[in-house]
């Protein structure tokens, strides 16, 4: 289920238009990939899940969220991706996401291979297993 242009375009109203234009641009190339997303507004982001998925970081394949001067295309369990490119940034416990300012930056093959990679990544089996929190706090603060 895709969004209409109208419910789009409502809920990012305050949006700046150029920021606004590359988003769309980005959904479009989004949903060229996606056989069947499940495409719902949330997260202050256009979310794109598995289908039949509920609204879960587990579920979801990416996400479209605008700022003030770029769109950034996040991944929810983006920290088990394989990124050879080395543009995905964050250092939240899962969390991934690649800014894009323009259309003439924007990798479309890198983030192609990211959407197909993030939609056949079971989160099932690791979300949330993958270290207790201590162990994730001894990592992330280099121990």
């Amino acid at each position: 289920m895709t969004l209409s242009d109208t419910e789009i375009q409502l809920y990012f109203r305050d949006v700046h238009p150029v920021v606004f234009a590359v988003m769309l641009e980005i959904r479009e190339h989004l949903l060229s990939v996606l056989p069947d997303p499940q495409e719902q507004l949330r997260w202050s982001a256009i979310a794109f899940d598995k289908p039949h998925a509920k609204a879960s970081v587990k579920d979801n394949i990416c996400y479209l969220r605008p700022r003030s001067k770029c769109v950034e295309i996040g991944f929810g369990l983006g920290v088990f991706l394989k990124d050879p490119a080395r543009l995905l940034r964050g250092n939240g416990r899962y969390k991934r996401f690649i800014p894009i300012t323009t259309m003439k930056a924007y990798p479309g093959e890198v983030i192609r291979d990211l959407v197909l990679q993030s939609s056949a990544f079971d989160g099932n089996r690791v979300l949330y297993k993958l270290l207790p929190n201590d162990d994730y706090q001894a990592l992330r603060h280099g121990i």
